[in-house]
């Protein structure tokens, strides 16, 4: 871990109208984690809340926390299945190196929350870490009956309690516990369950921040149930053998009393009748409770249930940003200097155009100056992405000025903004250059995809023409065939992969050994553009095997 490197981090708080408690635990939170090496991503599971949140109790000067979202629930599910969803989100739609779950109430303390981090820092490996309950805060009456669930729990599982949810869990552990349905019912019992290696270390249990805890002894009960269940086939085997033994004793105690009335003189007129009715019902009681049991562990092994990551979309109603630090601002300043090369851009949509049907999302879409060209005529819906807000501002304006059949909408954020909504064709018009993690950004995109559908990519062309301009326009990368079929999302195949321009290609090498300029002239730009009619020729003779862009389609098996 390195400052130049710092590692990614998921806070993930389910939250059910504990907004204020919220707020103020996370500038907690991120006093007692700054200069940890983390940056920090708040991920909020509004568990169906009835109070609304306020944006503005969430803006701060932050020292890690780089970005602040809810992941609205439709309807309230208890806390183990908003920890589910969540986990589910953040393995399909976000990256991170860990995620740490803690309530956000204030229960689970900021310096809980640094000793977690301290000691997955400290390992860095697979573990899961659970911070192990030393003091707890409720009443007198509420320890004495969880004491008591803990017993029952040990008994029918052979499992003690000692954690709760506070935990940091590496993403590598993600696509285990999404993948179980067990995790539907509660989460450190999954974990326990799938044999993800996992230690503790002791945190005593803070106090709420405001309100008082919804907790209660029928809640408690439900949560042990939960927990239970997720043993089921342990428990449904432990109590198939309590019942045959039962039975068993009361065979032998039937067999018993027919010995005594038979053989002895001590028998008490009627006694043997009534004692032997009665063992004779519990026996049958307790065989047909063991024969109860059997089909049930029988018919749970082959019953898949809830599976969180095919199902999770189903009771998510949006993703709303509340806080980015400044609010996101896009570096560069060529969108409007290259808007009128026009010549270029109708050379590149005639190239992407072949591909594009149906729901069109379109990601990063600066000012909305590509969106037009990439109407494919018809009915349909078009989604542009833009996370500038300023740009985001001028996006719509532009798209409401149009004519399109089509319907058109424009949301300030990024493809993790876009969940539970799938489309036909998603377009990045010189964007992923600009996305560091651009692999997992197409992993993504591919998530999105409907059956049958397109991802177009153009970009810059040749890390070796990477230029001041690129810096200027924030620019991570240049692209070649080979660096883009790295990429390819494991489930879609790359159905054309062409270079574009040849004659921008001698100037930006012109550029690179002479020139070196960080931005194009407008005179320079018109030049150029009015050779787009012969780098069209030209292109098409040299089979699109050289130039200073590249363009890329993948397709999604139908």
């Amino acid at each position: 871990m390195t400052k130049e490197q710092p590692l990614s981090l998921i806070v993930m708080m389910p939250v059910l109208d504990d907004w204020v408690s919220a707020a103020e635990l996370l500038r907690r939170v991120d006093n007692a984690i700054a200069g940890s090496g983390y940056i920090a991503t708040i991920l909020f599971i509004d568990d169906g809340s009835v109070q609304q949140c306020d944006p503005s109790d969430f803006q701060s000067d932050f020292a890690t926390i780089r970005k602040i979202q809810i992941l609205r629930l439709r309807r309230n599910l208890g806390t183990q299945r908003a920890i589910a969803i969540g986990l589910a989100h953040i393995q399909n739609s976000m990256s991170c190196d860990a995620v740490l779950i803690m309530d956000a109430d204030g229960e689970d303390t900021p310096s809980g929350a640094a000793q977690l981090l301290r000691a997955y820092s400290e390992g860095h490996g697979p573990d899961v870490i659970f911070a192990e309950r030393t003091r707890r805060s409720e009443t007198l009456l509420f320890r004495f009956f969880y004491h008591l669930y803990r017993v029952l729990h040990w008994w029918l599982t052979g499992v003690s309690v000692k954690v709760g949810n506070f935990s940091i869990l590496p993403s590598e552990s993600l696509h285990t516990l999404v993948s179980m349905s067990e995790l539907w019912n509660h989460y450190a019992a999954a974990v326990f369950r799938s044999r993800i290696p996992f230690r503790m270390v002791p945190i005593p249990r803070g106090t709420r921040i405001t309100g008082t805890s919804r907790m209660n002894f029928w809640s408690l009960v439900t949560h042990g149930l939960s927990a239970i269940s997720v043993f089921a086939d342990i428990v449904g085997a432990r109590l198939l053998i309590a019942s045959l033994c039962t039975s068993l004793l009361s065979a032998l105690g039937i067999l018993a009393v027919i010995v005594i009335r038979v053989f002895t003189d001590r028998a008490v007129p009627g006694w043997a009748t009534y004692t032997t009715g009665v063992l004779a019902i519990i026996m049958i009681q307790f065989i047909t409770i063991g024969a109860s049991f059997t089909f049930f562990v029988l018919s749970n092994r082959t019953n898949l249930g809830f599976l969180p990551f095919r199902d999770y979309s189903l009771f998510i109603a949006n993703v709303v940003d509340i806080y980015t630090p400044s609010d996101f601002k896009y570096v560069g300043s060529e969108l409007d200097l290259f808007a009128a090369v026009h010549n270029w851009k109708a050379y590149w949509s005639s190239q992407a155009r072949p591909f594009l049907i149906g729901d069109i999302l379109e990601v990063g879409a600066g000012i909305g100056s590509n969106t037009q060209l990439l109407d494919p005529g018809g009915t349909g819906r078009s989604v542009c992405l833009e996370p500038d807000p300023q740009l985001a501002s001028r996006l719509k304006q532009h798209i409401e000025a149009g004519t399109s059949r089509r319907t058109y909408e424009s949301i300030c954020g990024t493809l993790s903004s876009i969940v539970g909504q799938q489309f036909d064709t998603i377009v990045y018009i010189d964007v992923l250059e600009h996305i560091e993690h651009d692999r997992e950004e197409l992993q993504l995109a591919a998530s999105r995809l409907r059956p049958g559908g397109h991802i177009i990519v153009m970009s810059p062309a040749h890390q070796r023409l990477f230029t001041p301009f690129d810096a200027e326009v924030g620019h991570f990368r240049r692209y070649n065939r080979a660096m883009l079929r790295a990429i390819s999302p494991p489930d879609l195949r790359l159905a054309r992969v062409r270079y574009l321009d040849v004659i921008g290609l001698s100037a930006s090498t012109v550029n690179l050994l002479f020139l070196r300029q960080s931005m194009p002239t407008k005179e320079q730009l018109r030049v150029w553009d009015s050779l787009i009619p012969i780098t069209r020729v030209l292109d098409r003779l040299l089979r699109y095997s050289v130039g200073k862009s590249i363009i890329a389609v993948w397709q999604k098996p139908a």
